[in-house]
């Protein structure tokens, strides 16, 4: 019995497990360093992406969001308008989010939309650490600040200490209505191209409509390398290449799998099976030990995340990196298969 186990692995098998495994848990560990990198961004720089820039209203027309946002968002996605407001104990602040700019962890609920973050109903999204405030009246969840009672859409936060579940974010309205036109705003974005091409069109809607100063920040080959360096694109760039060593490593041993088992394809062939019927028995003796050893990989993974608190690993990232692996393993079987038997077939 250990002679045909010793075999079947000799044939292959235990190389294409620990190559599975290998892959499977980088797809992992990326996942979560990734998402663990962005939020502690987004922690570091209080909700902001980093490229965000300030611009001042002086005096204005109560209306004046009224006129300038549509015209605006008509023009632009994925871009922000934030009202910070005084507070000594945490960080309020009004926002307007119009696609997406920086989604921060949910513990329940949703984050601001531009519908919700633009509307006559005061609503909030509030860190983790006030929802001993929260109270409950016919199944909605309500906040207090001021005079104003919001309806709490959300709740966002991390499991380890952070700004963010400090925050209270509030609807645009309910800020402006709090705070008034007057006041120092900043414009967010994904990226700093998107900040002057959005800040350009803001600075030309609000001019002749409002006494304000918006800076549109200026953009260098100098400040380029500067944003690569520090939207953390070296890391990525390292992510990707050892994303592709494993997966060459991966091409070559299954190409060393299925030349092994190049008499028993022989054989299937000689037996009458057409090209669809071969397929197919390759794909069930190949997941099952792909399937392995992703497995595998996921129980490594866990064991990680609980010894290094640095690294925590969520079910998305495990979904993720199924997904991920599968499909790499797809692609590579498929093409090999392809080039080795449909395209380029060895006679026996």
């Amino acid at each position: 019995m250990i002679d045909n186990i010793m075999r079947k692995i000799s044939k292959g098998n235990g190389m294409l497990f620990a190559s599975f495994v290998a892959v499977s848990l980088c797809f992992i560990i990326i996942a979560s360093s990734v998402r663990t990198q962005r939020y502690n961004e987004m922690s570091r720089n209080g909700m902001y992406t980093g490229n965000e820039t300030s611009f001042t209203v002086f005096e204005g027309d109560d209306d004046l969001w009224d006129m300038v946002i549509p015209d605006l968002s008509a023009d632009w996605e994925d871009y922000g308008i934030f009202l910070p407001m005084e507070e000594e104990e945490f960080v309020i602040r009004g926002v307007y989010i119009n696609g997406e700019v920086q989604t921060p962890p949910m513990i329940w609920g949703d984050y601001f939309t531009a519908d919700t973050s633009l509307t006559s109903n005061p609503t909030a999204v509030i860190g983790a650490d006030h929802q001993d405030k929260i109270q409950y009246e016919d199944e909605k969840a309500y906040f207090s600040y001021g005079d104003t009672k919001f309806e709490v859409i959300g709740v966002m936060g991390l499991e380890r200490e952070s700004r963010v579940n400090n925050m209270i974010l509030i609807d645009f309205n309910s800020a402006l209505g709090i705070n008034g036109i007057a006041g120092q705003y900043y414009l967010d974005a994904k990226s700093k191209k998107d900040i002057i091409l959005v800040g350009t069109d803001l600075e030309r809607e609000l001019s002749g409509k409002s006494d304000s100063v918006v800076i549109v920040p200026g953009y260098s080959s100098e400040g380029f390398l500067n944003d690569i360096i520090a939207g953390g694109a070296i890391m990525n760039l390292l992510y990707v290449m050892i994303v592709v060593c494993f997966s060459l490593c991966t091409v070559l041993v299954t190409k060393m799998w299925l030349e092994f088992r190049g008499k028993f394809f022989a054989a299937l062939n000689l037996c009458g099976y057409n090209k669809g019927l071969m397929a197919l028995e390759i794909f069930k003796k190949y997941y099952p030990v792909t399937l392995c050893a992703y497995l595998t990989s996921v129980i490594i993974a866990l064991i990680i995340g609980a010894c290094i608190s640095d690294i925590t690993i969520f079910l998305t990232d495990i979904l993720l990196a199924f997904i991920m692996s599968a499909g790499l393993g797809l692609v590579i079987l498929g093409t090999l298969y392809t080039v080795n038997f449909v395209l380029f077939p060895k006679k026996v």
